[in-house]
């Protein structure tokens, strides 16, 4: 079987370049081209992330016909609010599924992006990782029977807060149970612990918990592949965006 050509907007950012790894050990996708603000013909590897025989495009001279003949079957944008239109454009050009990781997205951006959604499929994340869906699955049941709830955030430091995951987990159960949580920060871990943690507490009592910790990109990076895998065939979705709920089934036997 031939492998899931992947073109990835923001390549040689932290996201990138774990996905990069993480495909390079794996048969089923490859990432074919990456899309970045520098010139990066002449450089082989950031760090420990071989980009040998990469091709690259620069956001300023995206080519259509030139990539539509690289055959790709996805397009993944983990870059910069300010490029979105160029990517969603390219996308939708070349009628490719597209996964919107990049944080930041203002209203109209948003408004814009909803627009295209009846011509491709566009996942809109909140949250990438599985482990945090299944926790947020947990915490819309731990909700049901707990009030006063109170999510405490512990990041590693410069994470920027609110997280996505926290804003997606008090939306969900806001919406099953008309009940609102308090998220608040807790102490930061260091910086290159790259230390993700969610404690959800109920009824003011400290000892009424659950919780969910992630560490590093690695794991996100094969769930993004995965995502990735499960896009290449699912149609426009015409009434708004993919996300970890609606793929969920075609995801478990993965996320198990």
């Amino acid at each position: 079987m031939e492998p899931v050509r992947i073109v990835f907007s923001g390549l040689t950012g932290r996201t990138g370049r774990a996905v990069m790894k993480a495909a390079q050990k794996r048969e089923d996708v490859k990432v074919i081209a990456g899309i970045s603000r520098m010139k990066m013909n002449n450089i082989a590897a950031i760090g420990d992330t071989s980009f040998e025989d990469m091709r690259w495009l620069r956001y300023s001279r995206l080519t259509f016909p030139f990539l539509g003949a690289w055959n790709a079957d996805v397009f993944i944008d983990f870059s910069h609010p300010s490029r979105l239109e160029e990517v969603v454009t390219l996308a939708a050009v070349l009628q490719k599924p597209l996964i919107i990781g990049t944080s930041g997205l203002n209203s109209t951006q948003l408004y814009m992006l909803k627009r295209f959604t009846s011509l491709i499929p566009i996942f809109l994340g909140g949250n990438f990782r599985f482990k945090v869906k299944k926790f947020a699955d947990e915490a819309v049941k731990f909700a049901e029977i707990h009030d006063n709830l109170v999510l405490m955030e512990q990041h590693w430091q410069g994470q920027p807060l609110p997280s996505e995951a926290a804003k997606m987990i008090g939306a969900r159960i806001e919406s099953a149970y008309n009940k609102t949580i308090q998220i608040v920060n807790g102490s930061h871990y260091s910086a290159e612990t790259l230390i993700n943690e969610w404690i959800l507490y109920g009824d003011d009592d400290i000892n009424t918990q659950i919780s969910c910790k992630t560490i590093g990109f690695d794991e996100l990076a094969d769930d993004i592949l995965e995502i990735a895998k499960v896009m290449t065939k699912k149609p426009a979705k015409k009434d708004g965006f993919y996300n970890l709920d609606n793929l969920w089934d075609d995801l478990v036997s993965r996320a198990l």
